[in-house]
């Protein structure tokens, strides 16, 4: 009898315990926002992959913007570049462009992302999201120009040195040092206001160009946006009415949408990339002095161009800049999106 009391005893201790646990709230299993850091890691590998691809025509728009006087056209600079150093000239300055473009594609991709995902949840501005994209845009941009710039001095540099003659780097480290050396840290990050200025504008016009055409094909909204990253339920609304929405964009859709908005953002920018351009291959020394350079800042040499050398002037290497950045742009963009829903998986 006392061993059925005692054992009644403690089954009832249990029950009394289960229920209070059944009170005691349990914690909420929240689902971590890996959204920039998957943009980030996309990023690396659709930046780098781009790079490569359009160098070569990148080094093309690099010689016709150096020329100031002749009306130099992409077929010339192609075979000028080709009978001069042959094949190897077209990829001259590669190395740092590649390998810089990891690290500034993954700041340049993954700030894009931090400041989208920021500003499309506040509750202002509702109803004018290109307004979040064009701001996310130069975001991006300044952020990533910390390792763009000094990228784009030592390759632009390499890619010219040999039509103007007045630089002689071996290679791409080579040139670092010798910047480093004569010029210090100024010079190798000079012009960066100027591409600030430049890559700017780009930037903000090309993710918004982007997300208002990627808007053609998927579904694209602020509210969309947030409930992904919620985890919430797309494919029903409040009053529990089932939908079909189409949330991801394939690989045609995304290249069409990013070829046309870096064709259009590259072109109408093309003025500040040339000053831009021209700031950075002057010739730079110890005893440099910015009062009494050729181009001295953005405002400037946008005046000195075209009272100059015209309109014409001012889109000197428009086509060349365009060919160069549609790809590049329809490239990267294209290929972020591929890799992002990959890796999405790993976080999951």
């Amino acid at each position: 009898m006392e061993q059925n009391k005692s054992s009644s005893l403690q089954n009832s201790n249990y029950e009394n315990i289960n229920n209070k646990n059944k009170h005691i709230p349990q914690k909420k299993i929240i689902n971590r926002d890996n959204t920039v850091l998957i943009s980030m890691i996309s990023g690396l590998f659709a930046g780098s992959f781009a790079k490569t691809i359009t160098h070569p025509i990148d080094t093309l728009k690099a010689r016709i913007q150096v020329e100031t006087k002749a009306n130099e056209k992409i077929s010339h600079a192609f075979k000028s570049v080709v009978n001069k150093e042959g094949i190897v000239g077209l990829y001259r300055g590669i190395g740092i462009a590649v390998f810089g473009s990891i690290p500034a594609s993954v700041l340049y991709f993954g700030s894009y992302e931090f400041s989208k995902k920021h500003l499309l949840f506040l509750n202002y501005l509702q109803g004018a999201e290109f307004l979040k994209y064009f701001i996310s845009g130069i975001f991006a941009e300044t952020v990533a120009c910390l390792i763009y710039v000094p990228v784009d001095i030592i390759k632009e540099r390499r890619q010219v040195q040999s039509k103007l003659q007045t630089f002689n780097y071996k290679n791409d480290i080579d040139a670092f040092f010798q910047i480093i050396k004569h010029e210090k840290l100024r010079g190798i990050y000079r012009a960066y206001g100027a591409t600030i200025l430049s890559f700017g504008p780009m930037s903000a016009f090309y993710f918004m160009f982007y997300e208002y055409f990627k808007g053609f094909f998927v579904r694209n909204d602020a509210q969309t946006y947030i409930k992904k990253i919620k985890k919430e339920d797309l494919n029903s609304d409040s009053k529990g009415k089932e939908k079909n929405l189409k949330i991801n964009i394939n690989f045609i859709e995304s290249l069409i949408c990013s070829g046309l908005a870096s064709s259009l953002s590259s072109f109408i920018t093309t003025p500040f990339d040339l000053v831009k351009f021209r700031m950075q291959v002057q010739r730079a020394n110890t005893n440099y002095d910015k009062n009494t350079a050729e181009y001295r800042n953005m405002l400037q040499g946008l005046i000195k161009i075209g009272y100059n050398e015209g309109l014409k002037g001012l889109f000197r290497g428009a086509c060349a800049r365009t060919l160069c950045f549609a790809p590049t742009g329809a490239i990267s963009m294209t290929f972020l999106e591929l890799f992002k829903p990959k890796v999405e998986k790993l976080f999951e």
